[in-house]
């Protein structure tokens, strides 16, 4: 209390702020200014990755894992803004691999972003349920970021799991903020010996599968 009253007394205007914020908005945006400023970092993609979105805190990971696991052909069920989409185009221009997108909508705002980078040869996008398509090759990474339901969850990695390949990976954003995906991913990872789960807790949560 008393280190609060002295920070307070020294910085007055940030008291201010906090006070008409609140603790929870007042963190956000200093963590966010931050972030934003970040433009000194060697990624491709750090102006994309520091705006301040419900995934960005985890491009960097879906970026790394993908380049240097060599993970070049990807899968990624939900497009929506593109931004998880950008940084496994930026991660598999590096490796020579290509990703492959699905989503119920037209994704004309990610469409956009991707062709402003300059990523459409790397892309194959396709309008439709991700449960009807015609997939049957195998897969180094599954990124999976859909409706958050437990069956539509359940139903994806039962379609598409089976084609990650012994060494790929899958991952699946807002495990924390959809508590049906959690379940749905506990549940069916549960009694596979070949599969090692891990979470990552912030910006709405992420899992990211190792498959052995």
């Amino acid at each position: 209390m008393m280190s609060e009253m002295k920070f307070a007394l020294k910085h007055p205007k940030q008291a201010l702020v906090y006070a008409l914020l609140g603790d929870t908005e007042y963190r956000h945006m200093r963590w966010s200014r931050s972030c934003l400023t970040a433009k000194d970092s060697a990624l491709p993609f750090s102006l994309h990755a520091s705006k301040a979105t419900d995934i960005h805190e985890h491009l960097v990971t879906l970026f790394m894992l993908t380049v240097e696991l060599n993970l070049r052909t990807v899968v990624e069920l939900g497009t929506r803004g593109g931004e998880s989409t950008v940084a496994l185009l930026m991660a598999v221009k590096e490796i020579g691999g290509k990703v492959f997108s699905y989503d119920v909508d037209e994704c004309s705002e990610a469409k956009h972003v991707i062709k402003q980078y300059g990523l459409e040869e790397y892309w194959e996008f396709t309008r439709g349920d991700d449960l009807f398509a015609k997939w049957n090759s195998p897969i180094d990474h599954l990124f999976i970021d859909t409706t958050h339901t437990y069956e539509q969850t359940s139903k994806e990695l039962q379609r598409y799991e089976p084609f990650v390949r012994s060494g790929g990976i899958v991952t699946m954003h807002d495990s924390v903020s959809f508590p049906e995906v959690k379940q749905a991913v506990q549940d069916y990872s549960r009694l596979r010996r070949d599969i090692k789960l891990y979470e990552y807790l912030n910006n709405n949560g992420l899992f990211v599968l190792f498959k052995k």
